[in-house]
Order: C-alpha cells, then sequence, then structure tokens
C-alpha cells in the first residue's frame, strides 16, 4: 500500500500525528491520531473496514461534534462539487473538521494510495512517496500516481458537470406538472368510479399545477427544461463510456 505525503517543514502546520497499519487478511487500515485541542492532547483510534470502500475515494477526517472528537469516514465523491470542492458531510455536521487523509480503495485492497493533507514524516510498513506541491491538491495527486483513481474521479467530474448545468428545481416542477397531468387524465377517464384512492386523487387533483399554469407554460416546462435535463445526462452518459473504454 503506497503513502503519499509531504515532508514537513518549518512553514508547515503541523495539526495531526498519524499511526497507521494494515492488515492484508482482513482488509482492515487502523492507527491512531494524534492532535493537540483547547481541552489538551487527544489520541483517537482509525479503525476502517476497506472492503466497504472498495472501488472509492474516501475521506478521512477528524471533527468535533456535539459527542465529542470522531475520526470519521465517508465518500469523497458522494454529491461531489468541483466547484465547491466540499462533499456531502455526514448527516449529523460537525462544528469543525480536520481533514486527515484521502484514500483511493483498490479492488486488490493491498494496491489502495492514501494521501497524508499536510506534511508528515514516514510512515512505516508502507510504500512512502514523497510528493512537492500543495496537499490541498489530493485529487489530482491522486490521479497522477493512479491511473485507476484517475477515472474514478474523472466520471465524477463529468457529473458534476451535468450537475452544474441542471437546476434541481426546474425538474422537480416539470415532474409535478407531469403527475398532475396524469392524474386528471386518469380522473377524466375514470370519471364514474369511487372509492378511498379515487377520493384521495381528486383531493390532490384539487390542488394541482393544472389550475395555476397555462398550456404554453407547460409545453415550455416540457420542450425546455425537461430536455435540458435529458441532454445533460446524455452528455454524462457518453463521457462516462468514453472515459470508460479508454482506460
Amino acid at each position: 500500500m503506497k503513502i503519499l505525503r509531504y515532508e514537513p517543514n518549518e512553514k508547515s502546520q503541523k495539526l495531526f500525528t498519524l499511526g497507521l497499519s494494515f492488515d492484508n487478511k482482513s482488509g482492515i487500515l487502523s492507527g491512531t491520531v494524534g492532535t493537540a485541542s483547547v481541552n489538551g492532547d487527544l489520541i483517537l483510534d482509525i479503525n476502517i473496514d476497506l472492503n466497504e470502500w472498495v472501488g472509492k475515494v474516501i475521506d478521512v477526517m477528524l471533527s468535533a461534534t456535539n459527542n465529542g472528537y470522531e475520526v470519521i469516514t465517508f465518500n469523497a465523491l458522494q454529491n461531489y462539487s468541483m466547484g465547491n470542492g466540499l462533499p456531502s458531510a455526514p448527516e449529523s455536521r460537525p462544528r469543525m473538521m480536520t481533514r486527515l487523509f484521502r484514500m483511493f480503495v483498490h479492488k486488490n485492497i493491498d494496491d489502495s494510495i492514501i494521501q497524508i493533507r499536510q506534511g508528515h514524516e514516514e510512515i512505516e510498513g508502507f510504500e512512502n512517496i514523497i510528493e512537492d506541491g500543495n496537499p490541498e491538491l489530493s485529487m489530482f495527486n491522486l490521479s497522477r500516481h493512479d491511473p485507476e483513481a484517475a477515472l474514478v474521479i474523472e466520471i465524477a467530474r463529468a457529473k458534476s458537470d451535468m450537475l452544474g448545468k441542471v437546476d434541481q428545481r426546474d425538474s422537480v416542477a416539470y415532474l409535478e406538472a407531469q403527475v398532475d397531468l396524469l392524474t386528471r387524465l386518469y380522473l377524466e377517464s375514470h370519471a364514474n368510479k369511487s372509492g378511498e384512492l379515487i377520493d384521495l386523487l381528486r383531493l390532490a387533483d384539487s390542488s394541482s399545477v393544472l389550475n395555476v399554469k397555462s398550456k404554453d407554460s407547460l409545453s415550455k416546462e416540457f420542450t425546455e427544461k425537461k430536455t435540458l435535463v435529458r441532454q445533460a445526462q446524455q452528455e454524462y452518459y457518453d463521457a462516462k463510456t468514453v472515459k470508460t473504454i479508454v482506460a
């Protein structure tokens, strides 16, 4: 297993110290992280079952939550926006987060690669690779050292581009209109029917978007907004296919 790290220097701020070990039989990455806090020095355990993260780029962070300090792990590319550089945080958003390392987990877990997010001394038991440049450029550095990680990141970038072209509120609007159209069509086709479910549909139809939007307005939503979403999706699927074939 490889570790990308930066030589510590006088200018770099050292926020933590890592101790890591990997059990290739169980696929468990374990160790400790030591750091200073307002409450004094802390030493917390790291225990990650890498079998759960195969094929993913993960972030491992130290967070200060309402329950105290915790080491958390999550998918770095889930809902990732290349624009803001921040992945979706865990459900209980922490008050403070310190980035420890970013990691790409291979199918063959032994071939996985870790990038430490600050200057750090050599960690024994791993192939240590000295990096130059900025530790914050972790996506770029993982891609540069690992073609499989590069493919996963590029596909995520293509998805980010797609999401940047689509306003989710527009999607909700035309989907609501389509459901209301289907509801009214069904009720008009079954005007003589009765029952609890029919009553609920009629209740929903009483507040239908069809009551406030004109035919021209609805036609515009379908021909422009829905078409734009399909085009953006097709561009993403095409890019994903090309990147996968090239790899």
